[in-house]
């Protein structure tokens, strides 16, 4: 029965119930996808085999073979690649939730960039509040989302550039969200790819970014965390912006 005096409380408990049986079908769902490409992995593994041996035994008396059985393994390589970001897809969609404050996860997921920023000479202002209240968060996950958010701005900004990370407080509609802000003064984001970085199949179909299925598993792994994420090109100006938000 629900709480009169709480109108509230009835929406809450569904709500609650709701993803209870969501994180159940994502734990089937995960376990099965992993069976599955398991299976795959291992057929692709014999194909990739095959055409190996074929390259060294068969005579390069016809010079269309040659191409034929690198297609092949090419194409197998890939149909690997995607195999893998579809079991990695499910399993970050399996959550831990724990409270716990965000400052520390963004500055544990700057460390493990910091490389690739040292190779490119990338230099990253960073401006936190350091008065966030805690969230209820996977920290895993959450540390591994922001990885790939700053891969992609690295992706995107030349050799000298510049990265601002920051993070605040904002109100929205009478409720306050916590605000993660990543800038960078790169190229932007291509204009076919506009509207659609969170479609994996329109980012799987260009040869020159590797972004792959990442950008959807991080949108829906924030959107499991109740929060929400935007990546724009910066109004007047060059780079782009990603804004990632949580309800405190």
């Amino acid at each position: 029965m629900e709480d009169n005096k709480n109108p509230g409380a009835g929406n809450n408990l569904k709500d609650t119930r709701d993803k209870i049986v969501l994180a159940e079908r994502i734990g089937l769902i995960s376990e099965l996808a992993g069976g599955i490409s398991h299976e795959i992995r291992n057929i692709l593994g014999s194909v990739l085999m095959e055409a190996e041996y074929l390259e060294k035994v068969v005579p390069a008396v016809n010079e269309n073979v040659p191409p034929i059985l690198k297609d092949i393994k090419d194409s197998a390589l890939k149909v690997e690649t995607i195999i893998t970001q579809l079991a990695d897809y499910f399993d970050m969609l399996r959550l831990n939730i724990e409270e716990d404050s965000i400052n520390p996860v963004l500055r544990d997921a700057l460390d493990l960039v910091m490389h690739q920023l040292d190779k490119k000479h990338i230099q990253v202002a960073v401006d936190f509040k350091e008065d966030l209240p805690p969230m209820r968060i996977d920290k895993k996950k959450i540390k591994q989302i922001f990885v790939h958010i700053f891969m992609h701005a690295i992706g995107f900004v030349p050799d000298g550039g510049k990265i601002n990370l920051r993070t605040y407080i904002k109100e929205k509609a009478g409720k306050k969200e916590a605000v993660i802000e990543i800038e960078d003064n790169g190229t932007g984001i291509p204009q076919d790819l506009d509207g659609k970085l969170f479609d994996a199949f329109s980012v799987l179909k260009r040869k020159d970014l590797s972004l792959g299925m990442g950008l959807l598993i991080v949108k829906n792994v924030i959107e499991m965390h109740g929060g929400s994420i935007e990546i724009c090109n910066k109004e007047g100006g060059s780079g782009s912006r990603a804004s990632v938000r949580f309800d405190i």
